[in-house]
């Protein structure tokens, strides 16, 4: 097979993780985090580069990744005639103008037009991603066509559609 990174963000060929990612599925018969970290903890091992073996460091990028998933584990409920709504996330990824990528409320980010675009466009930046994800399974293909139709019709606009009775958690 050939390999390449989705996110090419490694010093590592991809080829190469590719085919170390082979030799464990054989070795054990699947993959699994534990197995490839276990795999990759000797210094020659090929995929050891990939991972952060100061445990400081690593310890402090764990705790931000805990930090990422309590923000993103809150939920809002809406409550439609005195009964409540399927949750929707309370905090969404926003990147302002001028500003670092951080969280914002789902109430101020639909409430904004420029953040409003931006989960549009991260709305279908993921359905592109599913649909390239699954591409082989014809079964969806219907899909996929809305999925299309969507990324065109948004894709060709110059400035985000007017904000159309949004409702808000």
């Amino acid at each position: 097979m050939v390999y390449e990174w989705k996110i090419p963000k490694y010093s590592l060929p991809a080829q190469s993780a590719g085919e170390e990612l082979e030799r464990i599925e054989r070795k054990h018969g699947r993959i699994t985090p534990g197995n490839v970290l276990e795999e990759s903890r000797p210094t020659g091992a090929v995929l050891h580069s990939l991972f952060e073996w100061n445990d400081s460091a690593a310890a402090e990028k764990f705790r931000l990744e805990q930090a990422r998933e309590v923000i993103g584990n809150i939920a809002v409920v809406r409550m439609i005639e005195g009964r409540p709504t399927e949750p929707v996330r309370a905090f969404v990824n926003i990147v302002p103008a001028d500003r670092e990528r951080g969280y914002s409320s789902i109430v101020k980010v639909l409430s904004n037009r420029e953040y409003a675009h931006q989960l549009l466009e991260t709305a279908l930046a993921e359905f592109q991603a599913l649909r390239n994800k699954y591409a082989i399974l014809v079964e969806l293909a219907e899909l996929f066509d809305v999925i299309d139709e969507l990324q065109t019709k948004y894709s060709n606009e110059p400035a985000f559609p007017p904000v159309r009775n949004r409702q808000q958690p």
